[in-house]
């Protein structure tokens, strides 16, 4: 299922129409019908992504330089990789990742470094890259997008700091009740915690680890882990969930299913938080969970309940997000 969903992201921003044809009107095919009399592979090098002549103007402007550079037809350039690469002065640095990003219809930091590092290089590329990458405007959410059912990519993350939401999170009582459909085994589902986490701060969150749902707490005493077991959720299919706290007890259901229960060790009873509300994954995701996660959900969120009867507007109620699209 997670390699359809990689497909219907790829294929979601084509306008084209799907044509039944019945199996009976296909032919099917053969080696010799379809085998070719002959052909010949032709290597083609690169399109350049910035121009020559513009590289060589600002290089001299710069005086760029860099340790075993040397030129070659008018401009520097360092062999990094076995692969002689041009350094790109730092005028037209914004310009290469913005010419490469719309071109290629703003793909991902991998994707990126794929398409720009054969041919370029410059001191901190990976990191001006990411962050390029990053605050796109287009690759970010417009919060005026209504969208019921947000779908996340992994690396995406709705973010809430309004205190209709907030105060429902903290304190010494919980009720959170949410749909949400997965197309991967591992990904973060909700998280609320303090700006700098540490081993005794306070969080909460659920989410997806080997297929299986997750409801963790600490409220500054000790961390408790109620896991869901009993049903492997990451089938793409929708999946209703219940999590409840009352001080220290906890509990967690699945599709109306049996109740697994938890609580967490000490005295102290209330989640006291001061970061927010997370959906479908954060920034700095593993650092944030300290490392109890990697990577957000794949897969979608729909109808986020608080306190049984506050709804939460997904998008609308979110303070910022990065790479929503509506849920297929």
């Amino acid at each position: 299922m997670g390699r359809l969903f990689r497909w219907s992201l790829k294929v979601s921003m084509y306008d084209f129409d799907i044509k039944y044809k019945k199996g009976s009107t296909n032919i099917e095919a053969d080696m010799l019908t379809r085998h070719p009399i002959a052909y010949h592979i032709i290597n083609t090098p690169p399109e350049p992504l910035l121009d020559i002549n513009e590289i060589s103007h600002f290089q001299n402007i710069e005086n760029t330089s860099a340790p075993k550079c040397f030129k070659r037809d008018g401009v520097f350039v360092v062999k990094r990789q076995g692969l002689a690469k041009i350094i790109v002065p730092k005028a037209l640095r914004v310009k290469l990742m913005e010419t490469t990003h719309k071109k290629f219809g703003h793909p991902g930091v991998a994707t990126m470094l794929k398409l720009i590092s054969p041919q370029y290089y410059w001191i901190n590329i990976i990191t001006d890259i990411r962050n390029y990458v990053k605050y796109c405007e287009t690759c970010q959410i417009k919060v005026t997008e209504m969208i019921a059912e947000p779908m996340f990519t992994g690396a995406s993350y709705l973010h809430y700091f309004d205190e209709n939401i907030v105060k429902r999170i903290r304190g010494n009582k919980l009720d959170i009740r949410l749909k949400f459909r997965s197309f991967g085994p591992n990904g973060l589902l909700l998280w609320s915690g303090k700006k700098e986490m540490s081993a005794a701060a306070d969080y909460l969150s659920l989410g997806l680890k080997e297929g299986y749902l997750h409801f963790q707490y600490n409220l500054g005493s000790g961390e408790v882990l109620i896991v869901y077991n009993s049903t492997r959720v990451d089938d793409g299919k929708w999946h209703t969930v219940k999590a409840t706290r009352i001080e220290q007890g906890g509990t967690l259901v699945i599709d109306g299913g049996i109740l697994i229960s938890g609580a967490s060790p000490g005295i102290l009873n209330q989640l006291n938080v001061n970061n927010g509300l997370y959906l479908g994954g954060m920034e700095s995701i593993a650092s944030l969970s300290m490392n109890k996660y990697h990577s957000g959900l794949v897969g979608c969120l729909a109808n986020v309940t608080l306190s049984t009867n506050y709804h939460i507007r997904l998008i609308t109620h979110a303070t910022t997000g990065i790479n929503i699209q509506a849920c297929l």
